[in-house]
This record gives structure tokens, sequence and C-alpha cells, in this order.
């Protein structure tokens, strides 16, 4: 089983919040162990996968948008496994602030783009994972 395998497995059986802190370790297990860094040989594209929390599979038909200075830019929808894959320079482009991902029965998540975990930044990674917690009324 490989590591990011692993970590995807440890945060869905942790729940909502710790998912998203077990996210953020393994964008740095993925790239980073590999030795690599935006420009020296770094995905073309960035990729998301998005989880429901609470059923711990793959959401899809998620609403994944760039929040930029600009306003809210659509880049796309996840396909039935979860995932949507986009040109990382043409995202870069947009100047997004934030990454925002939604669907209706979910609270919002988001990536800020701009800051630094463990020395790495948003865009020095082609892969992210976010989990997304449903909520009820009543």
């Amino acid at each position: 089983m490989s590591r990011v395998s692993l970590l995807k497995r440890l945060a869905l059986s942790l729940g909502a919040t710790a998912a998203l802190l077990i996210a953020a370790l393994s964008m740095t297990a993925t790239d980073a162990s590999a030795g690599r860094r935006d420009g020296e040989g770094a995905a073309a594209t960035l990729c998301f996968s998005v989880l429901d929390a609470e059923q711990e599979k793959q959401l899809p038909g998620v609403e994944v948008s760039a929040v930029s200075a600009e306003g809210l830019s659509p880049l796309g929808t996840t396909d039935r496994s979860g995932t949507l894959c986009l040109d990382k320079e043409e995202t870069r482009g947009k100047k997004p602030l934030v990454i925002l991902f939604c669907k209706p029965g979910f609270f919002c998540g988001a990536f800020r783009t701009d800051q630094v975990v463990a020395g790495y930044r948003f865009f020095d990674f082609g892969e992210h994972f976010i989990a997304l917690t449903p909520f009820k009324i009543g």
C-alpha cells in the first residue's frame, strides 16, 4: 500500500477535521518525498480528489471554483470518482486566492493558495485531497 493510500485511509477513519489535517500532510508526502518542486519535473496537471467525510467514499459532482480578486471562476466538476484534473498553468493564471469545493448538502471546503506547508506552496504539488462533511437539518 502506498504512503498516500495509507494516509487517505487513515484520514477517512478519523473524521473530517483530522482528514483535512492528514490531507495537508499527504500533499507533503506525495511530491516532497519524490523531491519534486515546481519547475523541476513537477506535474503539468493539478488534480483534486474529493471525499465524503461521513460515508468514507469519493464524492462526484462537486463544483470546483477559483476565487480571485476578480471574482469567482468555475474550474469544473468532479467526475464519478470524485476527481477533477486541470492544467496547472491555466489554473495558476487565474491568480486564485482560494480554490473552493461546493456540493449541495455538504459544507464547502477550500484551499488557500498563498499558504506554505512544510516549506512547499500550493502549486508545488500536482495532487490535493479534501474531505467535505455533509450537513443535516432537523
